[in-house]
């Protein structure tokens, strides 16, 4: 009998909203197949299995999708990586399915390092790999599930940037960039396409809701301190 792997924690993803618009103000997405509701797949890569959750469906009004939902996940000792894929609904027939409309991926050691974490993370679209606009996402860590309810540090921060602005790629630590290669979206629109139909994890990978948006500020001081740092992402992608 296998050894289940150990869990090496939990993080917490508060997925707030998601904008098609690219630094040029150029809004990406293909409006054309009727009203556009997505919602937002997560996934936790590496290790004996995978871990996912996803948001509800939420439309998008203007050039903004707002879910401010939050997700809590397993870790795993072997997680490597996690995917945000923002996703539609697709009919063929009668069957029903799934289409990515953009997404990217992390490095979990990365997140481990830069928690708490509120930033805009640059999404790529499938196929082409084309720009995909932006998603905001909140993250932290805590070893046991009661960590993720205690009091936290994010309450300090603030996003790297508000949308109409052009989003840079740092978190408001100046830590982390939200990159991943065209190759690796063009895998995980193959791989998405499968969720629903494969065996779900037994983990407590459930979703807590949470409403309200907080005004949040981070210390000049600390701003200075982390101006420099940069953790690397997914950058495989060699663009010529």
């Amino acid at each position: 009998m296998a050894i289940p792997e150990p869990v090496k924690g939990y993080v917490s993803i508060v997925v707030e909203e998601a904008t098609g618009k690219t630094q040029r103000d150029q809004f990406t997405w293909d409006t054309n197949a009727g009203a556009f509701e997505a919602f937002v797949k997560v996934e936790v890569r590496g290790g004996s299995r995978n871990v996912k959750a996803q948001t509800r469906k939420a439309p998008l009004i203007g050039d903004t999708i707002t879910w401010r939902e939050e997700l809590r996940m397993e870790l795993l000792e072997g997680s490597s990586e996690l995917r945000l894929m923002l996703c539609r609904e697709k009919f063929q027939g009668n069957k029903k399915g799934t289409s990515v409309v953009a997404a990217c991926g992390i490095y979990v050691n990365d997140i481990l390092e830069a928690v708490p974490i509120d930033k805009y993370f640059e999404l790529f679209k499938p196929n082409a790999g084309g720009e995909g606009g932006f998603i905001r996402i909140r993250m932290n860590f805590a070893r046991d599930l009661a960590g993720l309810d205690a009091p936290r540090q994010e309450a300090n921060l603030q996003p790297n940037v508000t949308f109409g602005q052009p989003p840079n790629t740092k978190d408001a630590a100046g830590r982390l960039h939200g990159v991943v290669s065209p190759e690796t979206v063009d895998e995980v629109a193959r791989r998405v396409a499968t969720l629903g139909t494969e065996p779900e994890s037994a983990g407590p990978a459930g979703a807590k809701k949470k409403g309200g948006k907080k005004k949040v500020f981070i210390p000049l001081a600390i701003l200075t301190a982390a101006a420099g740092i940069a953790v690397p992402l997914i950058l495989k992608a060699t663009r010529k």
